[in-house]
């Protein structure tokens, strides 16, 4: 039980430590009311909704993703050289590199349907 304890206490901290990290690079999205329940009148708020939805997304997978870099090393590091170990740390960093990719993307997303709708975001 006492391990079990280190581990939540481990990660929790981590996650105290690489969240304000993560989030530091680009300042998140504080305008909420852009996201009220009412139904865009033209592209250009479909297009601003649209992208607001998408950074929300995209900083809630880059937080995922770093934390799961944080869980593929410990893996890693606790293996103690056991292949099932290895194998278990490296499909979590591949999910991790997933996660950064699938982030990247939504950041993306918004540019290119404007270009398509030919609508300036």
């Amino acid at each position: 039980m006492k391990s079990v304890s280190k581990i939540c206490l481990t990660g929790l901290s981590s996650l105290l430590v690489i969240a304000p990290a993560a989030l530091a690079q680009v300042n998140p999205p504080t305008d909420v009311s852009n996201l009220a329940l009412s139904a865009p009148t033209d592209s250009t708020a479909l297009i601003g909704k649209i992208t607001t939805i998408l950074k929300w997304i995209q900083y809630g997978l880059f937080l995922v993703a770093a934390f799961l870099v944080i869980l593929a090393a410990y893996d890693y590091l606790m293996s103690r050289g056991d292949a099932e170990g290895i194998k278990k740390a490296q499909g979590t960093l591949l999910y991790a590199v997933i996660a950064i990719v699938v982030g990247l993307l939504a950041g993306g997303l918004p540019s290119i349907v404007s270009k398509i709708l030919g609508v300036g975001v």
